[in-house]
């Protein structure tokens, strides 16, 4: 067997890697944030995504800051960092501001 063959799984390995780290380097839009977290929201808390508005974070590691109320003014607080993660939620009460 050539010796080409035995080196080809090991490319293929590191071509399969680097791929992979590409994709997790990237970041998400804040529209990707908000539209998944206004969608988390209706589904765990039974609101309505509209209900949702997203704004820069002010918190270290917070890059969108989603909040959802609903007409009776009750909803949550989202804290999202710049990959996504939901880094914090708070009980909120009151208006949007």
């Amino acid at each position: 067997m050539p010796r080409v063959l035995w080196f080809l799984p090991v490319g293929l390995l590191i071509v399969f890697a680097g791929y992979v780290g590409f994709r997790m380097g990237q970041s998400v839009t804040e529209t990707e944030i908000i539209t998944g977290i206004a969608n988390h929201y209706a589904q765990s808390h039974g609101g309505d995504p509209a209900d949702c508005i997203g704004r820069q974070g002010t918190a270290d590691g917070v890059f969108v800051e989603v909040i959802c109320l609903n007409a009776d003014g009750v909803g949550y607080a989202f804290d999202v960092n710049e990959r996504g993660r939901l880094l914090a939620t708070r009980r909120m009460t009151g208006q949007m501001t």
